[in-house]
């Protein structure tokens, strides 16, 4: 296919009365790259009001302004069809990419193969062959597998061989851990290395005995008497020193013992702490058998008889060579680098040296370290995934808007479907500023609702706002606090209620009714107001007339009323009513004459006439509105930038606002069931039941009045043309 050359092979056709490009295949998207953005049935739309795979809008969306226009998707159709070279998973729309689909000749190809294989890989898959969608979202099980996920850190855990994993759980206990992406503790080459160097100077440190004895003058026993030397050193160089001031004294020294309370152990052992091993002499000899201080007497028999078995004083000689013997095992104790390989066992800490546990590990970390790419390309394996899923259905509702008019999908441009007033409207789309919405959506001509939806627990509840245009059928039964319910196309049910409405004409014959219905409602109006009057009237009237009657005394003699004279006497009252009736005869006389005399058409004519000073130029306005309907008008009020102008037919009205039918045969029975319910209390009172005489009567009656007011019809109207 020549890419380059796309005139003669894009194909065009009529959506909404406007030519507009059919997409059908990938191969169309290598026409539709190279369209003029004028031809384009929208040039750019609000991401928020897409209702698609969210991550799928953010990559189409490059710069991240919360906008798609035409440059950017030419540029992800580009990159796409760049990236493949199979488009059979576009054509099938298809969540599922094979590897044999990605065009492994160009660099950035091979690092998506590369990648899609490497996570498929962590998973477990032995030579994959593709790759999901679900399997490269799932980064918790991607990344599990710890030892190639591109950071640089490995567990211990994950690490198969036992002695390798031992040995890099010991470098983390002694340097400490990094946690990986995978959310497990591990080690870097930065622990790895210092770890290696703290085993092996710890190592050379133990070995120095063996070159040196003199370290252990004591053998094994050397380190468990040090520790008693030095607890024991301070008091037994505290003895000699008291020893040589006896001697330059010349034994005069006294020392006074303190008052102690023998029963107070406390006094006792602060006092014990405080005083020498035992009593000084001249001779300056420790004695180990009796007078030793029983605080210390334990300990010391215990040292020198480690240090200097079987004697029984010490002298200060003795004691000095003690204490040189002992004084390189220490200097050689206090160059020891470290105590936290003290718990494991010598050979072992030998085996992980002569092992080369840390090149083996040192490899691991670069091998991961060197999957870094491919790592980061997950997020371009994703994007692949999601183009091929989401590119063609996109693309006809984008530069095409062909998908809107399709009953059988859901257009991604519609906010969902509303069921209310028995009917589903499914031209919504979302509203996050209803004052400027609705500023352009009259411009639509189009009758528009806006309705607040909201769903979810107490705590935790959403909303938003939708407007709905109503685009068959009539708005009588739709008024503002009417109730529905709302499903978006993601399955989820939200509560409806109207909130604010565009009146506009909706369907011819509602056009056609319009005068009359206005005229109802006015007439319905006055009399409100009339009766509204006159009630008020009567009920002020009544209340007065109760206050007098509560305010009447019948122990006070009533007013004398004025005597006049009547008005009105009987028999003027007789002679008034003959006159009464003779003027209504007169009258009844003078209409029927005046009927006889004009002609029938006369009459239909003025009504014409009438109707069409009052009412035809609302008829012709709405017929008007009707004609002049554009569903891009409203589309652009929720934010879309349109190039096409689609005027709403009856057709169209028909596909986004309709009633579903009940199949004929389901239909049980055609006769109502609420006069079956009726039945037994026509039973209970059988006694009030009309007779089927009545019941004849009645209707002879309503056939004479019938009849009657038949003859006069034609008798005045009709007469003179027979």
């Amino acid at each position: 296919m020549n890419s380059n050359d796309p005139a003669g092979k894009m194909s065009f056709e009529r959506v909404g009365d406007s030519w507009q490009i059919a997409v059908r295949t990938a191969d169309d998207l290598f026409y539709v790259r190279e369209l003029d953005g004028a031809l384009w049935a929208m040039t750019s739309l609000p991401v928020e009001s897409v209702s698609c795979d969210m991550e799928f809008l953010t990559f189409m969306d490059d710069d991240e302004n919360g906008r798609i226009r035409v440059d950017e998707a030419k540029r992800a159709i580009s990159w796409m069809l760049g990236a493949l070279k199979d488009y059979s998973g576009v054509n099938a729309c298809s969540d599922v990419l094979k590897f044999s689909a990605i065009n492994d000749e160009t660099p950035e190809g091979q690092l998506l193969l590369r990648s899609a294989k490497l996570a498929m890989e962590n998973t477990g898959t032995e030579e994959p062959t593709e790759i999901s969608l679900a399997d490269i979202r799932d980064r918790k099980k991607i990344m599990a597998a710890g030892l190639q996920n591109g950071d640089g850190v490995i567990p211990p855990s994950l690490i198969p061989d036992p002695d390798l994993a031992e040995f890099a759980a010991c470098a983390m206990n002694c340097i400490g851990k990094v946690t990986d992406v995978s959310g497990l503790d591990g080690i870097n080459l930065d622990i790895l290395t210092r770890f290696s160097d703290m085993l092996e100077t710890y190592l050379k440190w133990r070995e120095e005995p063996l070159q040196n004895p003199e370290i252990l003058p004591y053998g094994d026993a050397t380190e468990k008497l040090f520790t008693l030397f030095t607890e024991l050193a301070p008091k037994i160089d505290e003895f000699f020193v008291f020893c040589g001031i006896l001697r330059m004294s010349e034994g005069s020294i006294t020392k006074a013992l303190p008052a102690l309370d023998v029963m107070d152990a406390g006094a006792l052992e602060k006092y014990l702490s405080t005083a020498p091993l035992r009593e000084p002499n001249a001779q300056a000899r420790l004695f180990l058998r009796d007078g030793l201080n029983p605080l210390y007497a334990e300990k010391l028999t215990a040292f020198f008889a480690g240090t200097l078995p079987g004697k029984e004083e010490i002298t200060e000689e003795e004691w000095r060579e003690i204490k040189a013997e002992l004084a390189g095992f220490d200097a050689w104790r206090k160059r020891k680098n470290t105590d936290c390989l003290d718990t494991l066992n010598l050979e072992r800490l030998q085996f992980f040296h002569a092992q080369n546990m840390k090149e083996k590990i040192e490899a691991m970390i670069v091998f991961d370290a060197e999957r870094k790419d491919e790592i980061a390309c997950f997020k371009d394996v994703r994007k692949l995934i999601l183009y091929q899923r989401h590119m063609l259905e996109f693309m006809n509702n984008y530069v095409t808007l062909k998908a809107l008019f399709n009953q059988e999908i859901t257009s991604m441009l519609l906010a969902g479907k509303l069921i209310m007033d028995g009917r589903h409207f499914t031209l919504t789309t979302r509203v996050t500023n209803l004052a400027a919405h609705k500023k352009l959506a009259v411009n639509s001509n189009i009758c528009t609702m806006y309705v607040d939806v909201s769903t979810g627990s107490v705590g935790a509840v959403r909303k938003m706002t939708i407007a709905v245009a109503v685009t068959s059928g009539d708005m009588y039964n739709l008024f503002v606090g009417k109730s529905g319910v709302f499903m978006t196309p993601d399955g989820v049910t939200w509560d409806a209620q109207v909130i604010d409405y565009i009146q506009q004409p909706v369907s011819f014959s509602e056009a056609l009714k319009m005068p009359f219905f206005r005229f109802g409602v006015f007439i319905g109006k006055q009399i409100d107001k009339f009766f509204s009057a006159r009630s008020k009237e009567f009920e002020t009237g009544f209340e007065k007339s109760v206050a007098q009657a509560q305010s009447f005394d019948p122990q006070k003699p009533p007013e004398p009323v004025k005597q006049q004279t009547p008005a009105v006497s009987g028999s003027m009252l007789l002679m008034g009513g003959g006159v009464g009736l003779a003027a209504i005869g007169s009258s009844i006389a003078f209409m029927a004459q005046a009927l006889h005399n004009i002609s029938l058409w006369n009459v239909i004519g003025v009504l014409l006439c009438v109707m069409l000073i009052f009412g035809g130029p609302v008829v012709v306005i709405s017929l008007v509105k009707l004609y002049r309907r554009n569903v891009a008008g409203f589309l652009e009020a929720g934010g879309w930038a349109l190039n096409k102008r689609m005027r709403l037919s009856r057709k169209m009205g028909l596909i986004f606002t309709n009633q579903p039918r009940i199949p004929i045969a389901t239909l049980l029975n055609p006769v109502d069931v609420v006069g079956t319910f009726l039945k037994p209390a026509r039973g209970i009172h059988a006694a009030v039941r009309m007779s089927i005489w009545k019941r004849m009567f009645l209707i002879l009656f309503i056939l004479l009045i019938g009849g009657t007011a038949g003859f006069l019809i034609w008798y005045y109207f009709f007469h003179d043309l027979f």
